[in-house]
């Protein structure tokens, strides 16, 4: 493991230590726990561009209204496994994410 030096108040160190300890834990250990989220939300964003890069070619077929495109669609039916799965599954070509797999 690579050490780092941080620089922070006296007393928002002092704070974070008190939270760690609270959570059983070092404050050297909470803060590698959240580096490795932090470091994970990145990962998130380049899914996001690639994602977006191979769906540029995609085109609706007709402009819509200002009203088609506020529209607040229901998805709610879906989990967020379920959603993501479907997008992978839309972006690789396996299927597109019809209507009726909304509703299920």
């Amino acid at each position: 493991m690579k050490k780092v030096t941080l620089r922070a108040d006296a007393d928002l160190i002092g704070q974070a230590r008190a939270v760690a300890r609270a959570h059983h834990k070092t404050l050297n250990a909470a803060f590698r726990e959240w580096l490795q989220q932090y470091a994970a939300q990145s990962g998130s964003a380049q899914e996001v561009d690639s994602l977006m890069e191979r769906l540029k070619h995609v085109r609706a077929g007709r402009n819509f209204t200002r009203e088609e495109i506020n529209e607040q669609p229901v998805v709610s039916f879906l989990s967020s496994a379920d959603w993501q799965r479907k997008v992978k599954d839309s972006a690789q070509g396996e299927g597109a994410c019809a209507e009726s797999d909304l509703s299920r």
